[in-house]
């Protein structure tokens, strides 16, 4: 092979890398900072209600929008030894379903991580009921899970529910939820935390 053919496959390898390389980021890029509906297409197409907010986060130099729905978006504060800026990002976008307001979530961090949930209108937590859970969405109104498992306690948005066939029960995989970890949309079972749940901790907060 001359050195001119060399040259050729050289230039074309390195044009290979770097389309594969900025295609990469790109996707990584959409898929965690930029698309506000990340849900699997299976989701919405087998759903039989999901409660969509209308939020936007910016970049505070202008330059283009975040995921709404992923609390890393809104650089938190830390509390203590953990960020639990899941339980606002999640409180911020049920009230965006509910009211259609735009709110700050740095408004709403508390040092006290059993009350971050605990205010303005927020029902007293209670223990886990799907009826209750499904009840609430098919009336328009998402529910705050608290996902208490081991090592720590992650809070999630119910925004949907999977259709079911008329049966009028929900299988903890049969609730669609936006998982502030990420910020994509998902089924509860998918959620941040819950493969090491501890049974019988979780709990749930309504609107």
């Amino acid at each position: 092979m001359n050195n001119k053919k060399r040259r050729i496959i050289g230039l074309l390898t390195a044009l290979v890398v770097v389309v594969i390389t900025i295609f990469t980021i790109s996707t990584v890029y959409a898929g965690s900072n930029n698309t506000y509906s990340i849900y699997n297409s299976q989701i919405a197409t087998t759903a039989k209600v999901m409660l969509l907010p209308n939020m936007k986060c910016t970049y505070t130099d202008g330059s283009g929008d975040l995921n709404p729905y992923n609390q890393r978006s809104y650089n938190l504060p830390t509390r203590g030894s953990e960020n639990y800026g899941c339980a606002v990002t999640a409180y911020i976008t049920g009230r965006n379903i509910i009211y259609k307001e735009t709110l700050n979530p740095h408004n709403y961090v508390k040092s006290d991580a059993s009350a971050l949930c605990t205010f303005n209108g927020m029902k007293a937590e209670r223990s886990v009921d799907n009826s209750v859970i499904a009840s609430q969405v098919l009336s328009g109104k998402p529910v705050i899970y608290k996902i208490a498992y081991n090592g720590g306690t992650h809070y999630v948005l119910i925004i949907g529910l999977k259709e079911t066939g008329g049966r009028s029960y929900y299988y903890d995989d049969e609730l669609i939820c936006i998982d502030p970890v990420g910020g994509k949309i998902c089924y509860l079972t998918n959620a941040w935390g819950w493969s090491s749940r501890k049974a019988g901790s979780c709990k749930i907060k309504l609107y």
